[in-house]
Formats: C-alpha cells, structure tokens, sequence
C-alpha cells in the first residue's frame, strides 16, 4: 500500500519544445489558419460589392443601404489585411 500511495505522489516535469519541430508546425498551422481567415474575409468583401452592385434584383435597395454594403466590405478588406500582415501573439 505505502508504495502505491508513494507512486501517486511523484509528478513528471512536462516536456516541452520551445525550438524544435513541433513548434515550427504549430506556428505554420496557426499562420496557414490566419491566411486562410484573410482570403475569406477578402472573399467575403469582393461579393458583397458584387451583390450590392450587379444584380438587378437589389436595385430596390436604398443608397443607404448600398453605403452600408460598401463600408462592410472596406471594414472586410482592412481586417483581413491586418490578419494577412499582423503577426500571431507570443506565447
């Protein structure tokens, strides 16, 4: 009993690998991630402009709310820049 009770006290130090390829694969995957958020962002303000401007069945939408697709779509493109560009948070 006194060795099971001595075996549940012992605690591993964690491992961890600051340089090697692991962390190389969580910093791609988590830049591949952020890519991948930017093109749909960018995706994302590209049709909505498309939408608010091409087809015939919006003409009925006011100039207000043309406006309000047009600064959707720029605050879509700024973010997704600022994704593209900005660099992931140090852990």
């Amino acid at each position: 009993m006194s060795t099971l009770a001595s075996a549940q006290s012992v605690t591993l130090p964690a491992v961890t690998c600051e340089s090697g390829r692991g962390a190389r694969r969580g910093s791609i995957a988590a830049m591949i991630l952020r890519r991948a958020l930017a093109v749909f962002l960018l995706l994302f303000a590209l049709a909505a402009l498309a939408f608010s401007r091409a087809f015939p069945l919006l003409d009925d939408l006011s100039d207000s709310a043309k406006s309000a697709i047009t600064v959707g779509a720029a605050v879509c493109v700024l973010a997704a820049v600022r994704v593209w560009v900005g660099k992931a948070p140090e852990q």
